[in-house]
């Protein structure tokens, strides 16, 4: 059983439901050079194609609606809503690489590669230092380590570094402010932050997977800023991939190709 963002639109849209093109073409020499330093070890193509892309992170709601057939073959922790019954509007949350690429496979799409994910919430030629565009982020836009993130972080010092002032909230918060969400949004709660081709959620909320040469990423940051090594903006290190991502607060956004005759 797939979910209903998986079926095919009608008409001459090339991408299903809940789905957005990503227009396809060449990187900038700028991209092509920052994805060498920041991903040395795959090879940035020189043409990006179009390809599908979900407008929204996977919610909780999906996958309940994918049916016995995927969960049961699920091993490990399960999202505590499908024993509750209660499945809804959050995102699915701290999900490994493999699991992420069941959920979108038993939808008939894919994950991303990295560099389309890359290219998405870049905006494409664009080459956006965020998905929105060159603003800066806030509490609007993402949901993101706000004032009360850094607040539980403050939790993890000890009582010197408290002394010496070295754990203010404030300073272990990315944003300033409140963006009201304590954990995980619903999807889609913050329209100020859309990317080009209105894809939402790619900064913060909850990180997504992607692939690139059987290895798996992630990217765009997330609520509770749990990748240090990851920013939030474009152009620095926007995925995390390997043994050092941490799949805590982890979600997935699915891809797939246009249709063939409406490329």
């Amino acid at each position: 059983m797939s979910s209903p963002e998986a079926e095919p639109s009608k008409g001459s849209e090339p991408c299903p439901s809940g789905m957005a093109l990503v227009e396809g073409g060449q990187p900038t020499e700028k991209q092509l050079k920052r994805w060498k330093e920041h991903y040395p070890t795959v090879s940035p193509p020189s043409e990006i194609a179009a390809f599908c892309l979900d407008l929204r992170e996977a919610t909780e709601a999906d996958l309940s609606a994918r049916g016995p057939e995927l969960l049961n073959a699920w091993t490990g922790t399960k999202p505590l809503c499908l024993a509750r019954g209660d499945c809804g509007p959050n995102p699915v949350v701290n999900i490994g690489g493999q699991k992420a690429e069941s959920f979108c496979s038993s939808g008939g799409k894919r994950l991303p590669t990295l560099f389309e994910w890359l290219w998405a919430a870049g905006g494409g030629g664009e080459d956006r230092v965020y998905p929105w565009g060159s603003e800066p982020p806030s509490v609007t836009r993402l949901n993101g380590c706000d004032l009360s993130c850094g607040e539980v972080k403050r939790g993890d010092c000890d009582g010197r570094e408290i002394k010496r002032g070295e754990c203010d909230a404030e300073d272990l918060a990315e944003l300033k402010g409140d963006d009201g969400y304590g954990m995980a949004a619903p999807v889609g709660s913050f329209p100020a932050g859309a990317g080009r081709w209105g894809h939402l959620d790619l900064a913060g909320n909850v990180s997504e997977y992607a692939s690139a040469q059987g290895r798996k990423y992630l990217c765009g940051s997330d609520f509770g800023g749990s990748h240090s090594d990851v920013g939030m903006s474009l152009h620095g290190l926007a995925c995390e991939g390997g043994a050092g991502a941490s799949t805590y607060h982890a979600g997935v956004r699915c891809a797939s190709d246009p249709a063939p005759s409406r490329r």
